[in-house]
Formats: structure tokens, sequence, C-alpha cells
């Protein structure tokens, strides 16, 4: 892997018996450590199980985002795409 970023996501649906909301994460890979992770339920109410997939993908993307523009302010240009493996069971 060498200093190449990566994320891994995650969500469960309808997980909160109040609101049917589903509880969401991702952990973002550096060099094989974790430098960012998140759990927490979503802010949408996701229809399908896919839908929960797909918001957390979207949110996981929006954080890999933010990170690249970190690694470049200091000098750890990301030279590849991140990889993002999306659980989708």
């Amino acid at each position: 892997q060498g200093q190449e970023l990566t994320a891994f996501t995650d969500s469960t649906w309808n997980t909160c018996p109040d609101t049917s909301r589903s509880r969401g994460g991702h952990i973002l890979l550096l060099w094989g450590s974790p430098i960012l992770w998140v759990s927490k339920l979503q802010t949408i109410t996701a229809l399908s199980s896919c839908e929960a997939e797909y918001v957390q993908a979207c949110l996981a993307a929006r954080d890999v985002v933010w990170i690249r523009r970190v690694l470049r302010e200091i000098l750890l240009p990301q030279q590849a795409a991140t990889t993002m493996y999306i659980d989708n069971h």
C-alpha cells in the first residue's frame, strides 16, 4: 500500500427504532494505519439498505477529499486515486 490512502465504509439499515435511521461508519487508512474514523446515525432516513450504503459512501468520499487536501498541504500529496471499499450486504 505504501502511503496510499484507503477508505472502508459500512452501514446498517433502519437501526434506530424511534427514527428508523441507519447507522453508518467509515475508516480512512494511511500507511495501513487509521487516521480518521466515524460511526454514527445517518442524518436521513434511508428507504433501503442500498440507499444507506450509498449515503455512507458519500460521507466517506467527503472525508477522503478533505484528508487528501490536508495531505497535500503538509507535502504528502496522494499520487493515485483513493480506493474505497463499500460493504453492500
